[in-house]
């Protein structure tokens, strides 16, 4: 990504164009890009990211990786393709190449990280990945949310989709890739999923009805998402720790790769998409 840029070269999640603020010290870029964890949930700016430690900096690179990335899938789609003689293409995304992810850092990060943290976190991050395909550039932080009521009801609505999703997906017993996974893997029991997708239909139910009228039963709803989220950030940074020790030293490698990143991706999209709802329902509620 270009530092001194604020126009990403894709939507990415869990960054956001960070202005200076007051008491920073002189000689800071006036601003630039910041990115977004469990634990700088208002961003760590490249410049910060840049002199901080190698721990810090291979847990914000894998969390920023796993954010944006999954394992190799072509089930997501749609893509396009050319269905039978005669019948023309069908409507979706190229069908994307498989990626690495040592390219991939190294156009995220070259500028901030050192090449051995980069090497490290890429050998950490084994086979192949693909790009989340975001249809819209996605906001970080309640800066920069919308100011036009109807974009934000229609944010929050797509914002509860994505955390429904993932609650979905990390379901122990019939999610995508929960079901051959032992609980205590998981970033969440099954009774707090279960709750969560309940608060989800909550407010959804109040957004359809454009939150005229903020029921208790919708705050119940957010407060239950708040302590899900809470979950789901330290599970991140638990993992990411792991991550890093695979990055880190070469005994790691195995317990690295035996990791599951797919439980991490939508552990990464429950985190940010709760982040993303609750600064929306700020301007509604």
């Amino acid at each position: 990504m270009e530092l001194d840029s604020p126009e990403p070269k894709r939507p990415c999640q869990g960054v956001h164009w960070r202005h200076a603020r007051m008491g920073e010290p002189m000689g800071r870029p006036f601003a630039e890009w910041a990115y977004v964890t469990p634990r700088y949930p208002e961003g760590l700016t490249a410049t910060e990211l840049s002199t901080s430690t190698q721990d810090l900096q291979r847990e914000t690179g894998i969390i920023w990786f796993l954010s944006n990335l999954r394992p190799y899938n072509l089930a997501g789609g749609p893509w396009l393709h050319f269905d039978a003689p005669g019948k023309g293409w069908n409507q979706g995304y190229w069908a994307p190449s498989p990626l690495k992810a040592a390219p991939i850092l190294r156009q995220e990060f070259g500028q901030v990280l050192g090449p051995e943290v980069i090497a490290g976190l890429a050998d950490s991050l084994q086979g192949d990945w693909m790009w989340v395909e975001r249809g819209a550039a996605v906001f970080a932080v309640s800066s920069d949310v919308p100011q036009d009521r109807d974009e934000v009801v229609s944010g929050i609505l797509a914002r509860l989709d994505g955390i429904e999703a993932a609650l979905n997906a990390l379901a122990p017993a019939h999610g995508s890739i929960g079901h051959n996974r032992p609980p205590e893997d998981l970033p969440l029991a099954e009774e707090d999923r279960e709750a969560g997708l309940a608060a989800v239909a909550t407010i959804r139910e109040a957004a359809a009805n454009a939150f005229r009228v903020i029921l208790p039963a919708v705050k119940a709803a957010i407060d239950r998402l708040s302590k899900i989220m809470d979950h789901a950030g330290r599970f991140l940074l638990a993992q990411a720790s792991t991550f890093c020790t695979a990055a880190a030293t070469a005994a790691g490698a195995a317990e690295g790769a035996a990791l599951q990143p797919e439980i991490h991706h939508y552990a990464a999209e429950l985190w940010h998409n709760c982040q993303h709802l609750f600064a929306l329902l700020e301007r509604v509620m």
